[in-house]
């Protein structure tokens, strides 16, 4: 999912006021979208963006609001995943799940 994201570019958004990002002037009122391709492959936020870590998230306190490039696959802004809260808690009822089920089939 994060190597091949469903969406690689996220819904347009419309900056609000000017900013200036990486030496760049964005005018108010551009419409801009967020590459998140590039950003989940980009060496200067993740540490060997293509190979697998499960623990590239854990115990990490990152900002699921879209204020922290690591999840920016739930989304940014006003336009952030609606379901990112109650898939935070799912993952890890899933993963203890999974610990319970493979500790009773090797009880077993």
């Amino acid at each position: 999912m994060r190597l091949h994201p469903s969406s690689p570019l996220l819904l347009p958004h419309y900056t609000d006021q000017e900013a200036v990002i990486h030496g760049c002037i964005i005018p108010k009122h551009t419409q801009v979208f967020v590459n998140v391709w590039s950003i989940l492959t980009d060496p200067a936020y993740l540490d060997y963006p293509t190979r697998f870590k499960a623990d590239r998230f854990m115990n990490l306190g990152i900002d699921v609001w879209g204020n922290d490039c690591k999840k920016i696959l739930l989304g940014a802004g006003r336009h952030i995943c609606l379901g990112s809260n109650i898939s935070m808690r799912m993952a890890g009822l899933l993963v203890i799940l999974c610990m319970v089920l493979t500790r009773s089939c090797l009880v077993d």
